[in-house]
């Protein structure tokens, strides 16, 4: 259910924040404020993913590499700390290439969160929760755009969101159909906004749920919201207009 899926991202989030991988609060505030000497994702635009994953190879390092495809020409990089700061700084340094730190405490997506895979499952698995047989709520694996059906899929969605690279701009090119409108439910519109990038060109369209604190607010809400219009007064009803011994009817919405 989607109640289900909303609280195992809980639980992986509070898990890979106590990761040995992950910042900690001065570190973090380091980051909002734009150092990528002290981020473990950095996002690289301006180039392609061949000249990248080239460029990956000519300065190689310990933990450096590519857990976001975005788009054809933006990508995000996980890694240490020590590995991000050397290889941003010769980024930096790189004609036409854009940086920037990216506001995670943790290297999503990445190797170096293997370890956290089997705790998580297992404690899902102890409070009820395992993504298995015909899930009500439709569910793509990430990393390649798999849509998830039957069987015991709790250890592969677990594995693309900590630990696997994700391919996002395939993925969406994989599900969508012209017609297609995706809703971006938040917490924040980071989501739509790279979405629409992949989009372009195809019919299909990206919308928010709303402005990013609107956003938030309804994410950290501790009970239902109250709708702002009763749906009810928009639904359609029948008129009949007669004239002397005629009548029709007519639909008004």
């Amino acid at each position: 259910t989607a109640a289900d899926t909303l609280f195992a991202l809980a639980v992986l989030g509070e898990m890979s924040a106590r990761h040995s991988a992950s910042l900690n609060l001065p570190e973090m505030a380091q980051v909002l404020d734009g150092d990528t000497s002290r981020c473990v994702m950095l996002s690289v635009g301006g180039c392609t993913e061949r000249a990248l994953e080239e460029y990956l190879s000519e300065h190689p390092t310990d933990s450096v590499e590519v857990a976001l495809q975005n788009s054809w020409d933006r990508f995000v990089l996980g890694g240490t700390t020590g590995d991000m700061a050397v290889l941003a700084g010769l980024l930096q340094e790189e004609p036409g290439v854009e940086i920037e730190a990216v506001p995670s405490s943790v290297p999503f997506h990445h190797r170096l969160l293997d370890d956290c895979v089997a705790p998580a499952t297992t404690w899902l698995e102890a409070h009820g929760v395992r993504f298995t047989g015909d899930l009500q709520l439709p569910l793509v694996d990430p990393r390649d755009g798999t849509l998830l059906s039957g069987g015991d899929q709790s250890t592969r969605l677990i594995e693309s969101i900590l630990a696997r690279p994700v391919r996002w701009a395939d993925t969406i090119a994989g599900i969508v159909t012209p017609d297609h409108v995706m809703v971006d439910f938040g917490p924040s519109s980071l989501l739509s906004v790279l979405t629409r990038r992949v989009l372009r060109g195809t019919g299909a369209t990206v919308v928010a749920l709303g402005e990013d604190p609107t956003m938030r607010a309804l994410t950290d809400a501790d009970s239902m919201p109250r709708p702002t219009t009763q749906w009810s007064t928009f639904l359609p009803t029948l008129v009949a207009d007669t004239d002397g011994d005629n009548a029709t009817h007519r639909v008004v919405t």
